[in-house]
């Protein structure tokens, strides 16, 4: 058995149509930290001695913990026995799927479940060649906007034609595996997204986490972080794409229309 805690960082609003100074994320990440049952009580061990070590009474929080915490926590982070997916969106993107669906914008719950249906894909791309059943306890950060009845349903589409079983709850942030999934999202929207105020992109923490992110499994599943880029796009995010998918889809070249890959090295 396999327990997943997941976590997400950007907003889930349609504000980044707005000017710059109101608007939100462009990108939106969902992480979701595998860990085998067994190991789980290791990891959250290995947490409360970061706590303490630090001095720390709350949970860990990306975007409310200074940079000094952040970089011990995501050392640790690196040392830690689990594999990762992660899912980043890029919001523009929904535009087209808006016109697609003939709608004026997404609202939450859509763009929610939008992400966490390729997610399931990935799981099942993970998995694609265990031929036993295998139980996934996916853990989600509990967010009151959300209707979780509809994530069930989603898993539960997946679960029928595969070998996974999932099973669905949520937990509040002081779960502890949680908080790794949290930090995961947040290097990863801070090397994506530009700060509002200058403008530049964060790729310190990525670089410290790439190590596990992007560790090559013999196997044929690399034991890694796929970056599911939904659009690969051109302008001042070309770096940022090149430093986050280049070890996970292989051969990436770049053409008058922007990074491409190769589909059959992807999938």
């Amino acid at each position: 058995m396999y327990k997943v805690f997941i976590d997400e960082s950007g907003d889930l609003g349609n504000s980044f149509l707005k000017d710059d100074t109101n608007r939100g994320s462009y990108w939106f990440v969902l992480s979701a930290i595998i860990i085998e049952e067994n190991d789980v009580s290791n990891i959250e061990a290995e947490i409360d001695g970061t706590k303490e070590k630090l001095k720390k009474s709350k949970y860990f929080h990306f975007a409310d913990d200074k940079h000094p915490q952040r970089n011990v926590f995501i050392n640790k982070i690196a040392q830690m026995n689990f594999r990762s997916i992660v899912v980043a969106q890029d919001k523009m993107e929904l535009v087209n799927i808006c016109k697609m669906a003939q709608k004026d914008k997404l609202n939450f719950q859509e763009i929610f479940e939008h992400v966490v249906t390729i997610l399931f894909k990935e799981f099942l791309y993970m998995f694609r060649n265990e031929t036993t059943p295998i139980s996934l306890e996916l853990f989600f950060e509990e967010n009151n906007k959300l209707d979780y009845n509809k994530i069930i349903n989603i898993a539960n589409n997946f679960s029928k034609n595969s070998s996974l079983n999932f099973k669905i709850y949520t937990c509040d942030k002081n779960c502890k595996c949680v908080q790794i999934a949290d930090y995961l999202a947040g290097a990863i929207l801070q090397a994506l997204d530009e700060d509002k105020i200058d403008k530049q992109v964060d790729t310190s923490y990525v670089d410290k986490l790439i190590g596990k992110l992007y560790h090559c499994d013999p196997r044929p599943y690399p034991n890694i972080a796929r970056m599911y880029m939904t659009r690969l796009i051109e302008g001042p995010y070309k770096h940022r794409i090149k430093l986050l998918t280049s070890h996970v889809y292989g051969k990436l070249e770049y053409d008058k229309q922007g990074w491409t890959r190769d589909i059959q090295e992807c999938f």
